[in-house]
């Protein structure tokens, strides 16, 4: 296997090609449940969906141009609030929080998982 080792100027060069050509570039932020303002947020993106939000363990949320557009959080080994925008909806957001949820399981020791979800 071959690592490659890359700059921040390269990164931010190859997000740039990807978003010109029509692609969103998503990256997933863990949600500081210290930060009173952070967590109003989630609060009223989770009520567009009806969910109250009651602090579970770990939150990671995903912007663009500064507003929440997707989520999902875990509470020991539930993965639940997986929500997002519907207009993102398709666009691999989902899969990026569920592959940080997953890495934070696996980080904490777990190796099941259980997934809670609301549908229409």
């Amino acid at each position: 296997m071959q690592l490659f080792s890359f700059t921040y100027d390269i990164i931010e060069k190859i997000i740039t090609i990807i978003a010109n050509e029509g692609y969103y570039v998503f990256f997933s932020d863990e949600l500081n449940q210290s930060n009173e303002k952070e967590v109003q947020e989630i609060k009223e993106f989770l009520n567009n969906f009806q969910v109250e939000y009651d602090y579970p363990d770990k939150t990671f949320i995903i912007r663009d141009n500064g507003k929440i557009i997707a989520t999902g959080s875990a509470s020991g080994n539930i993965l639940k609030y997986f929500f997002s925008r519907e207009e993102y909806k398709g666009q691999g957001a989902m899969g990026i929080i569920y592959n940080s949820l997953l890495n934070h399981l696996l980080e904490n020791g777990y190796d099941s998982f259980f997934c809670i979800y609301h549908t229409k």
